[in-house]
């Protein structure tokens, strides 16, 4: 595969002329035609990140559920996409974004990079798929709850595989507070066929391993199981960065009004997350008192 090649002033003639579709936890990206978008890295190493976001070693965020919103922009000097070797070294984002391209093969519910791009033979960004007419996976919120828990089912799908082939996409309740239903802002995007698309692969809200990590796959749970809780009981999770027992109370309430066990939605505040048996058996059972 030919990587992608750029002059400067193609690079500028892009972000000048194409039109800005979204802009991520590391970069902004460029419509280039109705299947194609270019992802340009942030100029100078400027990121959106979460207020005192705190990083592990590897530099991926590390913050639980509760503390996902609201983002801002801060300088952080970190540029690699992670990817850990099977000796647990860690790559360069170059190197890091070819081993995810390669993972392709094996992943089929999810478009990973496409390609990388190169501006005056420095990497500045990667090629993605293009989905047009869509909406962050919060305007899923508004949906009747049969179609909800489609749509959970199908993201429960997709992020399995993903964590079958070593994938950790770790800010997956991430979303705008005042405009949810946006897609900038959102890793999982949703339109009028129900089929949830998790983007945004390639940056520090992803991490990439040749073998399992426990510390990646819990953190991937705890994101998901605010996610899904969230779409299916119209709660706020996440922004309960306090703890304030009253607010818990009341959303254990409202999601035992839908039909989610209290002995479910209290092992999530205690645990910082459901594991992946847990989040089936809630969609199976809100299934059965639909039909």
């Amino acid at each position: 595969m030919e990587p992608i090649v750029l002059s400067t002033n193609d690079y500028e003639n892009i972000k000048n002329k194409c039109k800005r579709v979204g802009s991520g936890v590391d970069g902004t990206a460029y419509k280039i035609n109705n299947h194609t978008i270019y992802k340009f890295y942030h100029k100078n190493h400027d990121y959106i990140t979460i207020p005192n976001a705190t990083v592990d070693e590897d530099g991926v965020i590390i913050n639980d559920f509760k503390s996902l919103r609201p983002y801002i922009k801060v300088n952080k000097a970190n540029e690699n996409i992670l990817y850990t070797d099977s000796d647990g070294v860690i790559l360069t984002r170059e190197e890091a974004i070819y081993k995810a391209i390669e993972k392709q093969e094996f992943v089929k519910l999810t478009d990973l990079p496409k390609n990388i791009i190169y501006v005056n033979n420095k990497i500045a960004g990667c090629e993605y798929t293009y989905y047009p007419k869509k909406l962050g996976i919060y305007a899923s919120a508004y949906l009747p709850l049969k179609k909800r828990l489609i749509i959970c089912n199908k993201i429960l799908e997709k992020v399995k595989e993903l964590l079958d082939n070593n994938i950790y996409p770790v800010t997956l309740a991430q979303r705008d507070d005042i405009f949810p239903f946006k897609s900038n802002g959102s890793n999982i995007l949703i339109g009028t066929d129900l089929d949830p698309k998790i983007i945004d692969l390639d940056g520090i809200s992803a991490l990439y391993s040749d073998r399992y990590s426990k510390k990646y796959y819990d953190r991937v749970l705890s994101s998901l199981s605010a996610l899904i809780l969230e779409l299916l009981a119209r709660v706020d999770l996440a922004n309960n960065i306090e703890d304030d027992e009253v607010v818990i109370s009341d959303n254990i309430v409202q999601m035992n009004e839908v039909g989610i066990s209290p002995l479910f939605s209290r092992k999530f505040y205690d645990y910082n997350g459901l594991n992946m048996d847990d989040l089936i058996h809630i969609i199976k059972t809100l299934e059965k008192r639909k039909k």
